[in-house]
C-alpha cells in the first residue's frame, strides 16, 4: 500500500510538471501571437583579419532571441555559419541563412559579403533577391555605369506561418566614406525606386554609411542618400541614439533601420553595446560596429 501511494505521488508530480510545461509553452506562444511582433537586428561584423569569431558570436548571443539577423562585412560561409550557431544557442529557433553573391574585395578575395539569417520555424522563405542594379555609379543615365566592386542589396521575401503575412526583409552596405556621397545617393535612389514597386511591406536594415548625428531628432543629415531613401521608407530614430561605428573619425550613426511607413508599426529601435569598453574590444577581435535591433508589427 505504501509503495503504491509513493508511485501515485511520483506520477502526480510528473503529471503536474507536464501540465506546467504545456501551460508555459501556451503562454509563450500566445504572447508571440498577441504581440504580433517581429524582432530583428543588423550587425556589421567587420570582415577583417583580426576579427575573432568567438567575440562576434558573444555579441550576437547577447542580443537575445531574434527572428532575423542582417549581417554586413561577412568574410564568407564560415563566418555566417558561426553567427547562425550563435543565434541557435541563444534561442530555440531553427535558423537558416542566405549569403550574397556580391561583395567588395578584401585583401584580394571576395570576403565583404551580406547575409540574412532567419527563423525557418516562423517564416517560410518565398524568394531571394539580390539587387545588382545598385552596383553602379552615377553617369547621367537612369541606372548608372556598372561598378562590380560595389555590393548589391540582399532581400528575402518571407511569409509568416502563424498569420500568412508576407514582407520583404533587406540588408545593404552602401558605398563608404565622405568621398562616396554621390554614389550613395545614386544607390539610394535606385533602391527607393525598386522598393516603391513592392507589393508587400518592406523592412531595410544595414550599414548605410549615411551619417546621422545622434542629436538629430528627425534624421536630417544633409545627405542626398538619406533624402532618397525616405522617399520610399520611414527612418526610425533609435530610442538610445549613439554613434554606431567605433572609429574616432565617426561621431554619427551609420547603421540604420528603415520601414514601410504605411504598413509597419514600429515599436522600438535600439543600439546595443553602448559601453565604451565595447569599442576597446575592437582591437582584440571584436567588430568596429555596434549592433542595432528593432521590434516591428506588420499591419
Amino acid at each position: 500500500m505504501r509503495r503504491r501511494s509513493r508511485i501515485e505521488g511520483l506520477l502526480g508530480l510528473a503529471s503536474l510538471g507536464l501540465v506546467c510545461l504545456v501551460l508555459a509553452n501556451l503562454v509563450l506562444a500566445s504572447a508571440r501571437v498577441e504581440a504580433g511582433e517581429i524582432r530583428f537586428a543588423t550587425f556589421n561584423i567587420e570582415s577583417d583579419a583580426s576579427t575573432d569569431d568567438a567575440r562576434i558570436a558573444e555579441t550576437i548571443r547577447a542580443l537575445g532571441p531574434l527572428d532575423m539577423l542582417a549581417l554586413q562585412e561577412v568574410a564568407g560561409p564560415n563566418a555566417v555559419r558561426n553567427a547562425t550557431a550563435a543565434l541557435r544557442s541563444a534561442t530555440r529557433g531553427r535558423y537558416r541563412y542566405v549569403i550574397s553573391e556580391s561583395g567588395a574585395a578584401v585583401r584580394g578575395r571576395l570576403g565583404d559579403r551580406l547575409a540574412i539569417i532567419y527563423d525557418s520555424a516562423r517564416f517560410r522563405q518565398m524568394e531571394t533577391i539580390e539587387l545588382h542594379v545598385i552596383r553602379s555609379v552615377p553617369d547621367g543615365s537612369a541606372h548608372g555605369r556598372p561598378n562590380w566592386g560595389l555590393r548589391a542589396a540582399l532581400f528575402l521575401r518571407l511569409r509568416a506561418f502563424d498569420d500568412d503575412i508576407e514582407f520583404l526583409f533587406g540588408t545593404v552596405h552602401l558605398k563608404c566614406c565622405s568621398a562616396g556621397g554621390a554614389v550613395r545617393a545614386h544607390q539610394a535612389r535606385l533602391l527607393a525606386e525598386w522598393i516603391a514597386r513592392a507589393d508587400v511591406p518592406v523592412i531595410l536594415a544595414g550599414d548605410f554609411n549615411i551619417p546621422v548625428l545622434p542629436q538629430e531628432a528627425n534624421g536630417a543629415s544633409a545627405s542626398a542618400a538619406f533624402d532618397r531613401l525616405v522617399d520610399a521608407l520611414a527612418w526610425v530614430r533609435p530610442a538610445n541614439p549613439t554613434k554606431t561605428q567605433c572609429s574616432p573619425d565617426h561621431e554619427s550613426m551609420l547603421d540604420h533601420v528603415f520601414v514601410d511607413r504605411e504598413r509597419i508599426a514600429m515599436a522600438e529601435v535600439r543600439i546595443h553595446e553602448t559601453d565604451p569598453a565595447y569599442c576597446a574590444a575592437d582591437r582584440r577581435g571584436g567588430s568596429d560596429h555596434r549592433p542595432v535591433s528593432a521590434r516591428v508589427s506588420i499591419e
